[in-house]
């Protein structure tokens, strides 16, 4: 088992993970839940790091 991600690697996971849905499907496509399911984490998760999708982007 690898050490536990920090609190700045879960956010670029996400990041990364909702450039690559917006690539594939367009910004109308893609919902938090998407994102999280790409990134590996609840939907829960990503609300803790990003309120909503356009804070995700900025």
């Amino acid at each position: 088992m690898g050490r536990p991600k920090t609190q700045a690697d879960r956010r670029l996971t996400l990041v990364a993970a909702a450039e690559s849905m917006i690539a594939k499907r367009g910004l109308a496509g893609v919902t938090l839940r998407d994102v999280a399911n790409e990134a590996g984490m609840s939907s829960t998760a990503l609300l803790y790091h990003y309120p909503g999708l356009k804070d995700l982007l900025d």
